[in-house]
């Protein structure tokens, strides 16, 4: 999905005013753009689960900090204006681990990164296995 038609689904999903509203909109959007037929219940059981995930996340409370080495596999052409710390090679992760933080940078964007460098991908983490299993 372009970048024009994602703001597009946003705008109108934001002035539809009932979830139902934005339940049947969402799924037939899906419908139309992807390769498998999905109903409201499904999408609907989705967003409540990924909903979900959210405010668990928000409830933990970590007292220190990770012990332990963190990878970040990171898409170069990133929408800069979707996060406070898009500016830090490291999305700022370094401040919450004693260990080292790895950065690879793969060409493309969210939506198009995986597809256009999966050689790369599969390499790294293919790298990145070996190295975890052999200490």
């Amino acid at each position: 999905m372009k970048s024009d038609e994602k703001n597009e689904v946003r705008t109108k999903l934001f002035e539809l005013k009932t979830k139902s509203a934005k339940l049947e909109y969402a799924t037939s959007t899906i419908n139309r753009i992807g390769s498998f037929e999905y109903d409201v219940n499904q999408i609907s059981d989705a967003i409540d689960l990924f909903a979900d995930k959210k405010r668990k996340a928000t409830d933990i409370n970590v007292d220190g900090k990770f012990h332990g080495e963190i990878f970040l596999m990171r898409a170069t052409d990133s929408d800069e204006n979707n996060s406070d710390f898009h500016h830090l090679d490291d999305y700022g992760l370094s401040k919450y681990t004693n260990g080292a933080v790895e950065v690879v940078r793969v060409p493309g964007n969210h939506d198009n990164f995986i597809i256009n460098d999966l050689g790369k991908i599969i390499d790294t983490l293919e790298v990145l296995a070996m190295k975890t299993s052999t200490g």
